[in-house]
């Protein structure tokens, strides 16, 4: 018997993913579900199962069932950049890819609350994730900013 996510796996429907898929409350779980199913699948045919996944934390909260992914991923690979950049609704500007926070970035009230390399592989493991499983994903590349005013340059 095949399974739907085999059938969509070795035929090579909707590589990666769907560009019309806005994200849906009940995908949290239906993820879980499929990366059950895809487990047994990879495992008969000698397989590894991986995921590239958000950094952020409202992304994890909102994305990810993490004791689902560390029962059945081997690697995950946490996406640790894109933490500051041109994005609708951002106005703070910063390093792409911080290992850890700035000062003013350990306010609440900051945009780059919570928004560095350090707190997202240790969020992630403090949701289950294994440590041997956390691949670090770095940008290898920078962004640079022209500011309205040149003032706040510093």
């Amino acid at each position: 018997m095949t399974t739907s996510c085999e059938k969509c796996y070795f035929s090579r429907e909707n590589v990666g993913g769907r560009k019309d898929s806005p994200g849906f409350p009940e995908d949290k779980q239906n993820f879980a579900l499929l990366l059950r199913e895809m487990r047994a699948v990879y495992d008969a045919h000698g397989l590894i199962l991986t995921a590239a996944v958000a950094a952020g934390k409202n992304t994890v909260d909102k994305a990810y069932d993490v004791p689902t992914m560390a029962e059945t991923l081997d690697l995950i690979n946490v996406m640790t950049y894109d933490y500051h950049g041109w994005f609708e609704n951002h106005t703070y500007t910063g390093h792409n890819s911080p290992l850890y926070a700035m000062p003013d970035e350990l306010d609440e009230t900051s945009p780059g609350y919570l928004m560095n390399t350090d707190f997202s592989i240790k969020y992630w493991l403090d949701l289950g994730a294994r440590p041997e499983q956390i691949v670090l994903g770095v940008g290898a590349y920078g962004r640079g900013f022209l500011l309205k005013v040149q003032i706040l340059t510093n």
